[in-house]
């Protein structure tokens, strides 16, 4: 009788035991299923940022391009600027000879 009493108390133990563990890796299993959440929501997060940048950086060079754009057309005027000068020139030589002749 004794004997089954020290055995019920000792699996009595084992069982308290068997519930602490299990609350244990239970609530550990909790804390790495919400690291795992914050892990993927950190992810979205950073995604979304590196988006915005390369988004960024897209308008960036579209902007160096159309001010290169800018610059090479601005060039093409002044120097169509200098053979219309020219050209006026030439006509006026051109009407001034024509005027003495």
């Amino acid at each position: 009788d004794k004997q089954i009493k020290q055995e019920q108390i000792v699996l009595a133990k084992m069982v308290e035991e068997q519930k602490s563990s299990l609350l244990k890796q239970s609530q550990i299993a909790r804390e790495i299923k919400d690291k795992q959440t914050d892990l993927e929501k950190t992810k979205k997060e950073y995604d979304e940022i590196v988006s915005q940048v390369n988004q960024e950086k897209s308008k960036l060079d579209e902007s160096e391009n159309l001010k290169k754009l800018i610059l090479s057309q601005e060039k093409d005027l002044i120097k169509a600027q200098k053979d219309r000068l020219k050209i006026n020139q030439i006509i006026s030589k051109e009407k001034e000879n024509i005027a003495k002749k």
